[in-house]
């Protein structure tokens, strides 16, 4: 052998192997400590990913058994709440049977059973109401909704129904369709062939190619505001049925008329929304089925339909600029109101003005002073934000001054303010030049009629002008002025003008000859020999003067005199009289209504029907506020040509107004909502944009329907509400962005639980409103599928147990009727605890059962993975003992084997 001093091979071998000794019996004791034979990946890499995936499966299994634990609680619960329902249920039924019981029963009687079943029915709904899991109501129809589709879902926030509000029911997975959000007026027209006069029965007449041979029974009108029933006879006509309409057109926002020169007979809305008519069959083959105003509402027959558009809020803007002209620089939220232009009209502000603004959540007075800066104000105004619901907004590089409505859809937002401009053009902050429609970028529409208006030559008409002579929209001179009225809606109300002519043509053609004749011997007036002719003579130029003379006429006849021969030859007409010019010094004044009397007049309606005028440039205008507006006139030129009521577009006559194609077609939106009832008929209705709720997103029925009066079978007023989305985050100026195409929701419930540890492991729960006034429904659903029923729920108005209360039917003597009504409510109750049960029993406890099985199992799959042999890991741990000693013993002896060179 040889004997090495620098290196000590004996040495390194035996260390090395008490570092793998060590490493092994490190390995040992770290899983004799922890328990588990995997600590780490390099223990066991593919055991690893076995026994992490049982891990995953096992942590999502046991909360999934927890999920179904409370799950089943909450069915526990409201069952528990539906027995306590069914108990007072037997209840109502026995004291039925006993009101039935007629032979021992006296009145006093019947008014003791019917208060005892109001106060259970009372319970009924009071259980209902306070039947809740945590927060979440049990029995109200909550765990019974529609669930929006997924394209839906970004358009609406919120699509559900009221089951105490829609007898018919609403057939469980059928699909509920949402329409575009629509701004529009609708019509429904018939034409009648042979075009008859008004005075023509509708009896006997071709409508739409079908004879009405048997007109008797009720035509049911239901306008945007309300519904109204009239009865027809075979001697009513066409005019007559006009009238009726047309009488309760503030009530039901309908109107109709009847042009005999095309037989066309109209139903049309004042307003934006949706109109029905309903009528009896007026035919005699019944296979027909036609009434007034049938089978004509297509689409395609409506023109009066606008396009779709984005929700906005009320808005009033200005332009601040420090000078008059609105152009950059522009003033800084720092600036001083005082001094400041406003839309160009210079403001002062003294201090001590106070300014009230008005939203839909209330009002506030905000006292100016005189050192207020831009950004001032609008903090004050921000401050009162959750009071007023009126937001400010001031973008200093535009210098747009804002106020604006925190709803969308029409509202109540005003500015009242003093004069802050020293008396010159009378403004206030946010007056005047920022209120208009025109003014107002993001005001909610408004109804709108328009004209333009002429002389007979053609001119531009001025604001003087009496309305004798002008010609409306190229109509016919107005020449039947005397006498007429004019009448303008708006908030429900009317107000009627009484309109004048001015003084004769004839007695102001022989004025003005004698005024001429005093200064010029050639002016004569001779007159004919019939009432109100004659001819006027001045300087050897005749005109004949009748009553269809205009002052126009007048004028343009004696400017056109020769200069020559007479002193001075200027007639003008205006400003309600005519002036000689010149060396005639007579004035006669012709008193007739003016165009300003007019604009006048609407304006003086403002604060009662928020109706406004304005003429400029010969147009007459003609704006409602929040709500829709109509006029009305009567014909002031023998062709049926009313003051404003006329449609320009129509080239073969004007018509009242209705078709008006200048209006702005609404004030809040509407939407369409397709459902398929409980007796699987598809039914629409319309919901209306609620600008007091929810911030104007929301939409519900505002009306019952389709029916015209009580009982109601298929909806009533709030069955559905749908809330739109708000796209624009509160922001100021921001708009809610609605769906240009139809949406979709499914019934079915929206509530699931999660019974699984997986996506899509999960079942659906649904309760069925429990209120009174939804149970009991299905009796009145058995009743109309019945052809051979009589239909005396229908006919009493019995369709929930609140029926019965609210119709006091025990004391009616109809215990046999409120008996069925019951009946089917408990057959309702028990259907409902029966599904519930079902769903506990099967799906729920069922799947629990299982999880917890599974739960065992892959707990022992994991241990055998994961955990450590206790007896094998000791053995091994023995034996990694003992290498490590005799490692450490030999490296002690090959340190030593150095030491013998020593020796030598």
């Amino acid at each position: 052998m040889s004997l090495r001093i620098n290196f000590n091979a004996a040495a390194v071998q035996t260390h090395q192997k008490l570092k793998v000794a060590d490493r092994m019996l490190t390995k040992s004791l770290e899983r004799l400590s922890s328990g588990e034979r995997i600590n780490r990946s390099d223990d066991d890499p593919s055991g690893l990913v076995a026994a992490n995936s049982i891990r995953h499966n096992l942590a999502g299994i046991m909360k999934s058994t927890s999920n179904i634990e409370e799950g089943v609680s909450m069915l526990q619960t409201a069952d528990g709440a539906m027995d306590g329902i069914s108990s007072l249920l037997v209840r109502l039924r026995s004291l039925a049977l006993g009101a039935a019981n007629e032979a021992v029963n006296d009145p006093a009687q019947l008014t003791a059973y019917q208060a005892d079943f109001d106060e259970a029915v009372k319970s009924i709904s009071r259980i209902a109401d306070q039947a809740r899991f945590g927060n979440i109501p049990l029995l109200q129809g909550n765990l019974s909704t529609i669930t929006p589709s997924t394209s839906a879902k970004e358009f609406y926030s919120d699509l559900r129904w009221d089951a105490t509000k829609l007898p018919g029911g609403l057939k469980a997975g059928t699909a509920v369709t949402v329409a575009p959000p629509v701004q529009n007026r609708t019509q429904v027209s018939a034409k009648f062939y042979g075009n008859p006069p008004a005075t023509a029965t509708l009896q006997g007449q071709n409508q739409n190619g079908t004879q009405l041979d048997n007109v008797g029974g009720n035509v049911t009108v239901t306008g945007p505001l309300a519904a109204q029933t009239y009865v027809m006879t075979s001697t009513t006509t066409i005019g007559e049925f006009v009238a009726m309409v047309n009488q309760d057109s503030l009530t039901t926002g309908a109107r109709a008329r009847y042009d005999v020169t095309t037989g066309e007979l109209t139903v049309a809305s004042i307003g934006p929304g949706t109109l029905n008519v309903r009528s009896a069959d007026f035919t005699l083959n019944a296979a027909t089925n036609v009434g007034l105003l049938d089978s004509s509402t297509a689409a395609a027959t409506n023109p009066l339909v606008a396009a779709t558009g984005d929700l906005q809020r009320e808005r009033f803007e200005v332009v601040m600029s420090t000078a008059g002209t609105a152009t950059a620089p522009f003033p800084t939220r720092a600036t001083q109101l005082n001094g400041l232009f406003q839309s160009g009209n210079a403001l002062t502000v003294v201090g001590g003005e106070q300014i009230q603004i008005s939203g839909l959540k209330g009002s506030t007075t905000l006292t100016l002073t005189a050192g207020m800066t831009i950004g001032d104000f609008v903090d004050r105004v921000n401050l009162q934000t959750p009071l007023t619901g009126v937001l400010a907004n001031y973008d200093s590089s535009s210098g747009s001054l804002a106020l604006e409505s925190t709803s969308f859809g029409s509202g109540l937002l005003s500015v009242a303010a003093p004069d802050m401009t020293a008396g010159v053009t009378t403004l206030g902050l946010f007056d005047l030049d920022s209120t208009s429609a025109a003014a107002n970028p993001l005001h909610s529409p408004r109804d709108t009629f328009s004209a333009a208006f002429t002389t007979s030559t053609g001119g531009v008409a001025v604001a003087g002008d009496p309305l004798y002579g002008l010609r409306q929209g190229g109509s016919a001179p107005f020449s039947a002025v005397n006498d007429k009225q004019f009448t303008i809606y708006g908030r429900g109300l009317s107000a009627t003008m009484d309109l004048e002519a001015p003084t004769d043509v004839v007695s102001a053609a022989s004025f003005l000859a004698t005024q001429m004749a005093a200064s010029t011997p050639v002016s004569t007036w001779t007159p004919g020999v019939g009432a109100g002719t004659g001819t006027l003579n001045l300087a050897g130029n005749n005109l004949a003067v009748n009553t269809a003379t205009t002052w126009y006429d007048l004028a343009a006849f004696a400017n056109s005199v020769p200069v020559n021969t007479l002193t001075a030859t200027t007639v003008t007409v205006g400003g309600g009289s005519m002036s000689l010019a010149g060396t005639f010094t007579g004035s006669l004044a012709l008193e007739g209504t003016t165009v300003q009397d007019v604009v006048n007049f609407v304006n003086s309606q403002n604060s009662t029907l928020g109706t406004s005028a304005a003429f400029a440039a010969g147009n007459l205008s003609i704006t409602g506020d929040r709500t829709p507006i109509h006029v009305s006139g009567d014909d002031l030129t023998g062709t049926d040509v009313g003051l404003m009521d006329f449609k320009a577009s129509d080239p073969e006559a004007v018509t009242d107004g209705i078709t008006n194609p200048h209006t702005i077609p609404s004030w809040n939106s509407t939407v369409g909502l397709t459902y398929t009832d409980a007796l699987g008929t598809t039914r629409t209705l319309t919901l209306t944009q609620i600008p007091s709720a929810d911030g104007g997103l929301a939409f519900t029925n505002q009306s019952s329907g389709p029916e015209s009066s009580e009982p109601y079978t298929r909806w009533e007023a709030g069955a559905f509400t749908v809330v739109a989305k708000d796209s624009s985050n509160g922001a100021v100026g921001g708009l809610a962005r609605t769906s240009a195409t139809a949406q979709t929701g499914q019934r079915e419930s929206a509530i699931w639980i999660q019974t699984g540890g997986f996506a899509g492991q999960r079942v659906n729960i649904e309760i069925p409103d429990m209120r009174a006034g939804a149970l009991g429904r299905s009796a009145l659903w058995k009743e109309l599928q019945d052809p051979t029923s009589t239909r005396p729920l229908a006919t009493k108005g019995y369709d929930s147990l609140d029926d019965l209360v609210s119709r006091q039917a025990l004391i009616k003597g109809d215990a046999q009727l409120v008996i069925g009504v019951v009946d089917a409510a408990i057959d309702e109750v028990t259907n409902a605890r029966g599904t519930a049960g079902a769903l506990q029993a099967n799906s729920l406890e069922a799947t629990l059962a299982s999880l917890r099985t599974a739960m065992e199992n892959l707990t022992d799959s994991e241990s055998r993975i994961r955990d450590t042999d206790f007896a094998e890991e000791s053995a091994t741990m023995a034996r990694n003992n003992i290498l490590y000693q005799a490692a450490t013993a030999m490296l002690a002896q090959a340190n030593q084997v150095p030491q013998t060179v020593l020796q030598l």
